[in-house]
């Protein structure tokens, strides 16, 4: 007897480019979208894979957990994303629904997009999953936003212009970090560092996204609802 074929795992890149259509679809433009973010400090285990720049001058993260990955560093990577951003999201496969909580928005890789996972149980059984024409994203407001934290996305001729920008110019990055955390209050910082993000040359890791993304065959879905405000 054939033995039945494993059903395929969903990659990162899968889930990536099913964000960025939803995303597009809900208004968002490219800059405000920008991935592997490099941070120096414990939890991301050295990035973020999705910075959002959201048009209220926040800046949003988000951690992505194909089917292909696994749930373990999820817990620490949304507590180092808490001090770094002021919201933070996750978007996972719906094979991590039982152990990756929510009402919101899962990746479907069957559907090739987002759906609503709603977890009511019925009869013993799962309530079947619904692919409304909108769906929304689990985004989670941060209480414990650090200007010290959110200066470590940025690169060291990023912190010293900022640094720059007040008169202050200092060799080290750390010495503009320091001086910078010191002296700005984090509603006065955001906007230098929003603006750092937006005007970054792109990675190579985002050229490549990008280029793969752009050789897709497929159209965004038609998407009217707008991003809900994060869960307090």
């Amino acid at each position: 007897m054939t033995k039945p074929r494993k059903a395929k795992r969903s990659k990162d890149f899968d889930l990536r480019a099913a964000l960025v259509d939803y995303l597009f679809a809900h208004g968002f433009q490219r800059w405000q979208i920008r991935h592997e973010l490099t941070h120096d400090t414990g939890g991301f285990g050295g990035r973020c894979d999705v910075a959002l720049l959201l048009n209220t001058g926040q800046i949003s993260g988000l951690e992505i957990k194909s089917g292909s990955d696994t749930d373990e560093r999820l817990k620490a990577q949304m507590r180092a994303g808490s001090l770094a951003f002021d919201s933070m999201a996750v978007l996972a496969d719906i094979v991590h629904c039982e152990k990756i909580r929510h009402e919101w928005a899962y990746y479907c890789h069957e559907k090739k997009c987002l759906i609503s996972q709603y977890p009511s149980i019925r009869g013993g059984e799962r309530e079947a999953i619904t692919a409304p024409p909108s769906v929304t994203l689990y985004r989670r407001n941060s209480r414990d936003t650090s200007l010290a934290y959110m200066l470590r996305l940025l690169w060291r001729n990023e912190v010293r212009a900022i640094a720059a920008q007040h008169g202050v110019n200092k060799a080290t990055r750390e010495d503009c970090l320091r001086w910078i955390s010191e002296n700005l209050a984090l509603k006065d910082a955001r906007p230098l560092i929003y603006e750092q993000l937006r005007n970054r040359p792109l990675s190579a890791y985002e050229a490549t996204f990008w280029r793969k993304y752009d050789a897709r065959a497929t159209v965004p879905p038609d998407t009217s609802a707008p991003l809900p405000p994060a869960a307090a």
